[in-house]
């Protein structure tokens, strides 16, 4: 993923969620100023499951705002790519996480850019998560 300066971002979305200390996720979205809506955003994902860091090739974020603008809901879907039985294949699958906000949210300005904090609850597999959901837009 390449990092663009933050004049040239239209928005910014940093998402972490923790379960019992063994299952993790964060993601990046940046999107740059000209893209057409999330189809133009670079994402990256990392993905902690059963205690061991998996591969995530492909992941996607969807978001529901408040019409205030602050996120709250989202939807994950991490394609994760791991070794099949014989040496040659490849298996991929995909982990899905959906979340929601929780509580109030923080906003702050940094460096031209007006930073939105919520805390959300994150569930994956029957199980329920605490993280955050951070979006940065230019200002």
């Amino acid at each position: 993923m390449e990092v663009a300066g933050s004049g040239e971002l239209d928005s910014l979305r940093l998402l972490a969620g923790w379960f019992d200390g063994d299952e993790a996720v964060a993601l990046v979205a940046l999107r740059p100023r000209k893209a057409r809506g999330q189809e133009g955003d670079e994402v990256a994902a990392a993905l902690v499951e059963a205690g061991r860091r998996q591969s995530v090739i492909d992941p996607r974020l969807s978001t529901t705002y408040t019409g205030e603008g602050v996120p709250f809901r989202a939807g994950l879907e991490l394609w994760v790519s791991e070794p099949g039985d014989d040496p040659e294949t490849v298996t991929e699958r995909p982990h899905r996480l959906a979340g929601e906000a929780r509580g109030a949210h923080a906003s702050w300005r940094e460096g031209g850019v007006e930073l939105e904090a919520q805390a959300f609850q994150w569930h994956s597999h029957g199980r329920d998560g605490s993280g955050v959901y951070v979006l940065g837009r230019p200002g």
